[in-house]
């Protein structure tokens, strides 16, 4: 496993952007950008992985088998929680959501994933990537199929998994029998 980057937005931040990149694949980087900080600290301390600033970071030393090509590479993104909507929000009022920002942030991953050398295996999209408050502007659908046309634009096929954010939008039923989840 050469390397995962686990990219959330609702907050874009370029600064984490030039972070990511400047790593290469081979270093085997895991970038977790998790919003509450105690689910921060909870995650750095059952990996024993440094946290600060609201991104986690774990480097996974090189194995013996570094040397030769990886088994396979992925990519993971969560939590996108995308609006075409102002920016709003969170239901405390204490942290800005930038909900256009966000699918920006999806762009980003998803050119990031294509620049790569080699492109990764699959990508696994765990959740969230539209906000709730598409119900309320009567966007569900066409919020979900323009954040999932982005996600089809990477090098590889996605695994995509519900959020809470998608059972705001959407009933069961009609997710148990979406083509998109597999």
């Amino acid at each position: 496993l050469a390397y995962a980057a686990f990219l959330a937005s609702g907050c874009t931040n370029d600064r984490r952007w030039r972070w990511l990149r400047a790593r290469p694949p081979s270093s085997a980087v895991v970038l977790m950008h998790v919003c509450k900080r105690v689910q921060l600290r909870a995650a750095a301390l059952a990996i024993g992985a440094s946290a600060s600033g609201g991104v986690l970071a774990l480097s996974v030393p090189p194995s013996p088998r570094a040397a030769s090509a990886p088994l396979f590479t992925f990519g993971i993104i969560a939590d996108v929680q995308w609006a075409d909507a102002e920016d709003g929000s969170n239901y405390d009022r204490t942290v800005v959501r930038h909900y256009r920002g966000a699918f920006r942030t999806l762009q980003r991953a998803v050119d990031w994933w294509r620049a790569l050398p080699e492109p990764p295996s699959f990508i696994a999209q765990l959740g969230d990537i539209i906000d709730g408050v598409n119900v309320r502007l009567g966007q569900s659908a066409p919020a979900l199929e323009a954040a999932l046309s982005e996600l089809r634009r990477a090098p590889c096929p996605s695994v995509n998994l519900v959020g809470n954010h998608e059972l705001y939008n959407f009933d069961r039923r009609a997710l148990s029998a979406a083509g998109w989840l597999r």
